[in-house]
């Protein structure tokens, strides 16, 4: 392999000038510990099912990025660009896409005394209340942005591994190069090395999968690798870090689930900081957390009868709505390559729309802290 001096002397010359080719992710504080979008960063986000674990890869990757970028072209201008290729195999597009709306409305809305808080069901007619020609017409007037941003996001359906693989690589050729250089070992034989080369270099290019469960199963040199088996979980964090990450420079951005040991009685019982996850509760495989540079975990403390999370925290019942609704997650940063690492933050949720906030840290909130987060009034 050859060291090539100058990738390096460009790289950090990039970063003095304040050039990094990096996003924000929307949360400060994440930001300030080092939990960014850039490339060449490998991502894994773990929780229960209900905890908001693909509502989080939507919002901070993809969503308020490309918020953020938008403002950046129509205000000071920039030479960034970004694309995204998501496999979203937990629900059909179009309940993707009504979510997205649904969020888009309460962001152009939510500086307004009331803002407008709808859910798919709402938008769908499930519901008692139907849609007014109010709502209808702000609903409407979403679709030129969202338009807009779906020509940079490209939603796939349920495959496997290598179906990954080949989407991601024929992507990869459209908007970069490979090339080969020859080098001489000490020994004298001739060897080459292949380096991609992209069209831009301040392309943010995001491999969304949601989630590594519902990958389909395949059969590698004759040996069939089932869903959910630890083979094929280990094939993809593979692709994902040796590829995606290391040879194309892409920001894979994972979702994996926990198995059931944080509900387990005996560690429950041993203090309620013990159910912060821990790198032990990913499901199947540990390889996609050895191989990712960051490791997210979200989890719903409620969930399993906590009243305060962590000891002396925040407090359950001030975050629960008449109807059940839980307005708190819990944020782990189980891992870190690029700054701190077993942090836990508070964040508001909103679960009908997949919108997360930052909270003040425990012995911070106050009560209209509290009261501003469930004083969010829904539409339906």
């Amino acid at each position: 392999m050859i060291f090539d001096k100058n990738e390096l002397i460009e790289t950090i010359e990039e970063g003095v000038a304040g050039n990094a080719v990096n996003a924000p992710i929307g949360f400060k504080k994440l930001e300030a510990g080092g939990v960014k979008l850039f490339p060449k960063c490998y991502t894994l986000i773990g929780g229960f099912p209900g905890s908001g674990k693909s509502a989080f890869l939507h919002d901070a990757y993809i969503l308020n990025p490309y918020e953020w970028w938008k403002h950046q072209k129509e205000t000071v201008g920039t030479d960034l660009e970004f694309y995204w290729l998501l496999w979203s195999m937990e629900r059909p597009l179009l309940e993707l896409k009504l979510k997205w709306v649904a969020r888009r409305v309460f962001q152009i809305t939510k500086k307004l005394k009331e803002p407008i808080l709808l859910d798919v069901a709402f938008l769908k007619g499930f519901k008692s209340s139907k849609v007014t020609p109010e709502i209808k017409k702000i609903v409407f007037d979403t679709f030129d942005y969202m338009e807009e941003m779906f020509s940079y996001i490209e939603v796939k359906a349920a495959t496997n591994p290598t179906g990954v693989y080949k989407e991601v690589k024929n992507y990869a050729l459209k908007v970069g190069t490979i090339e080969e250089t020859p080098y001489v070992t000490r020994d004298g034989i001739t060897k080459t090395t292949k380096t991609y080369k992209k069209n831009n270099p301040k392309r943010i290019t995001v491999i969304g999968i949601d989630h590594l469960g519902k990958l389909n199963g395949e059969t590698v040199e004759g040996v069939y690798l089932k869903p959910e088996s630890r083979e094929l979980i280990q094939r993809m964090s593979m692709f994902c870090s040796s590829e995606f990450r290391d040879f194309y420079g892409f920001s894979p951005i994972i979702v994996g689930q926990f198995n059931r040991n944080i509900e387990n009685s005996a560690r429950f019982g041993s203090g309620k900081d013990s159910v912060i996850p821990q790198p032990s509760d990913f499901k199947n495989s540990a390889t996609p957390f050895e191989d990712s540079d960051t490791v997210l975990a979200l989890f719903n403390p409620h969930k399993i009868g906590l009243d305060e999370f962590p000891t002396n925290g925040y407090k359950m019942n001030k975050l629960i709505l008449p109807d059940g609704e839980n307005r708190f997650r819990a944020l782990t940063v189980l891992k870190n390559s690029y700054g701190v690492d077993d942090v836990t933050y508070g964040l508001g949720f909103l679960g009908g729309i997949g919108k997360f906030t930052e909270l003040k840290k425990p012995s911070e909130m106050k009560d209209i802290d509290y009261f501003n987060i469930m004083n969010i009034k829904k539409v339906y």
